[in-house]
């Protein structure tokens, strides 16, 4: 990939044009073949992306390296919050409970009550597990979720604080 600087907005090329043309330069086809040297007078500047940890970085805006001639991002590390809200799964519930997939087929009632009241239930990508995300348990499925909770049939987590 490459970056330039085109109307004072950076533009991410995915691969050099093939035909180029510009003050300085006409190229019916092949720019993408002359040396690097021609595209960084015209321009067009690699883009490095830069080594980072997932789990505690994060990566900021495009910015120019002057010193390397090539465009990058900044690494930013994750804040306490970001890290731990990481896996949350859908940071718009405070209250996600995570449970065997088979529970699911046990109490199908509980799947349909979520949907029809618009609230996710997420299968794991190996869908050995499912994960339901809402904001307060109602006074009516308490006991129940008392009693899984208990069992050890299911995980209850509140999102954690920002």
């Amino acid at each position: 990939m490459h970056v330039r600087i085109e109307n004072e907005q950076i533009k991410i090329y995915p691969s050099l044009p093939n035909r180029y043309r510009s003050e300085s330069l006409n190229v019916a086809g092949g720019f993408a073949l002359l040396p690097e040297s021609v595209h960084k007078a015209e321009g067009f500047y690699p883009l490095v992306t830069p080594a980072f940890n997932e789990a505690s970085q994060k990566l900021g805006d495009l910015y120019f390296d002057a010193t390397n001639e090539i465009f990058t991002q900044e690494v930013i590390g994750l804040s306490e919050y970001e890290i731990a809200i990481q896996d949350w799964g859908d940071e718009n519930y405070s209250i996600k409970i995570t449970a065997s997939s088979d529970l699911i087929d046990m109490y199908p009632s509980v799947a349909i009550w979520m949907q029809l009241n618009g609230l996710p239930v997420i299968m794991s990508d190996d869908s050995t597990q499912v994960y339901l995300f809402m904001n307060e348990i109602k006074p009516q499925h308490q006991e129940l979720f008392d009693l899984l909770l208990a069992s050890g049939d299911i995980i209850i987590e509140n999102r954690p604080l920002a």
